[in-house]
Protein backbone atom coordinates (compact mmCIF):
# COMPACT_ATOMS: atom_id res chain seq x y z
CA UNK A 1 0.00 0.00 0.00
CA UNK A 2 1.37 3.41 -0.98
CA UNK A 3 0.54 6.35 1.24
CA UNK A 4 1.92 9.75 2.11
CA UNK A 5 1.26 11.77 5.26
CA UNK A 6 1.00 15.57 5.07
CA UNK A 7 0.59 18.21 7.80
CA UNK A 8 -2.29 20.64 7.31
CA UNK A 9 -0.97 24.19 7.82
CA UNK A 10 -4.23 26.02 7.14
CA UNK A 11 -7.64 25.60 5.61
CA UNK A 12 -10.29 27.64 3.84
CA UNK A 13 -14.02 27.05 3.58
CA UNK A 14 -16.05 28.36 0.65
CA UNK A 15 -19.79 28.60 1.21
CA UNK A 16 -22.17 29.25 -1.66
CA UNK A 17 -25.42 30.83 -0.42
CA UNK A 18 -27.10 30.33 -3.81
CA UNK A 19 -27.19 26.56 -3.34
CA UNK A 20 -23.91 25.82 -5.09
CA UNK A 21 -21.13 23.61 -3.83
CA UNK A 22 -19.51 24.12 -0.42
CA UNK A 23 -15.79 23.36 -0.56
CA UNK A 24 -13.12 22.88 2.06
CA UNK A 25 -9.50 23.37 0.96
CA UNK A 26 -6.59 22.05 3.03
CA UNK A 27 -3.18 23.67 2.50
CA UNK A 28 0.41 22.65 3.26
CA UNK A 29 3.08 24.88 4.80
CA UNK A 30 4.56 25.70 1.39
CA UNK A 31 1.17 26.94 0.11
CA UNK A 32 0.33 23.90 -1.97
CA UNK A 33 -3.18 22.49 -1.92
CA UNK A 34 -3.27 19.11 -0.17
CA UNK A 35 -6.94 18.29 -0.54
CA UNK A 36 -10.15 19.74 -1.88
CA UNK A 37 -13.22 18.37 -0.14
CA UNK A 38 -16.65 19.03 -1.66
CA UNK A 39 -19.57 18.93 0.75
CA UNK A 40 -22.68 17.07 -0.42
CA UNK A 41 -26.21 16.92 0.95
CA UNK A 42 -26.72 13.94 3.21
CA UNK A 43 -29.16 12.23 0.83
CA UNK A 44 -26.58 12.06 -1.98
CA UNK A 45 -24.14 9.21 -2.46
CA UNK A 46 -20.48 10.05 -1.95
CA UNK A 47 -18.26 9.42 -5.01
CA UNK A 48 -14.85 7.82 -4.57
CA UNK A 49 -11.97 10.24 -3.92
CA UNK A 50 -9.16 10.90 -6.38
CA UNK A 51 -5.51 11.06 -5.39
CA UNK A 52 -2.63 12.27 -7.58
CA UNK A 53 -0.10 9.68 -8.75
CA UNK A 54 2.65 11.28 -6.63
CA UNK A 55 0.36 11.40 -3.55
CA UNK A 56 0.80 15.19 -3.27
CA UNK A 57 -2.89 16.13 -3.36
CA UNK A 58 -6.36 14.72 -3.65
CA UNK A 59 -10.02 15.57 -4.00
CA UNK A 60 -12.92 13.98 -2.21
CA UNK A 61 -16.40 14.41 -0.83
CA UNK A 62 -18.19 14.26 2.49
CA UNK A 63 -21.75 14.61 3.73
CA UNK A 64 -22.88 17.96 5.12
CA UNK A 65 -23.62 16.36 8.51
CA UNK A 66 -19.91 15.45 8.83
CA UNK A 67 -18.65 18.99 8.23
CA UNK A 68 -19.03 20.30 11.83
CA UNK A 69 -16.86 17.48 13.23
CA UNK A 70 -14.17 18.06 10.61
CA UNK A 71 -14.15 21.83 11.25
CA UNK A 72 -13.94 21.15 14.98
CA UNK A 73 -10.89 18.94 14.36
CA UNK A 74 -9.22 21.61 12.22
CA UNK A 75 -9.89 24.40 14.73
CA UNK A 76 -9.04 22.62 17.95
CA UNK A 77 -6.26 20.12 17.29
CA UNK A 78 -2.67 21.44 17.29
CA UNK A 79 -1.66 19.15 14.41
CA UNK A 80 -3.94 17.76 11.73
CA UNK A 81 -2.73 15.37 9.05
CA UNK A 82 -3.95 14.32 5.62
CA UNK A 83 -3.04 10.80 4.60
CA UNK A 84 -3.29 10.19 0.86
CA UNK A 85 -3.38 6.56 -0.23
CA UNK A 86 -3.59 4.90 -3.62
CA UNK A 87 -3.91 1.21 -2.71
CA UNK A 88 -6.02 -0.89 -2.41
CA UNK A 89 -8.33 2.01 -3.37
CA UNK A 90 -7.61 5.73 -3.45
CA UNK A 91 -8.48 7.35 -0.14
CA UNK A 92 -8.07 10.56 1.83
CA UNK A 93 -7.93 10.35 5.62
CA UNK A 94 -7.93 13.48 7.77
CA UNK A 95 -6.92 12.95 11.38
CA UNK A 96 -5.03 14.34 14.35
Amino acid sequence: MSSKLHVVARYSLSLDASGGMTRLLLWSDDGGALAEIAVLDDDRSVPLPRVSADLSHGSGFLHRSSLPALLDLLRNEPLVYVALEDEPVQSIRIHS
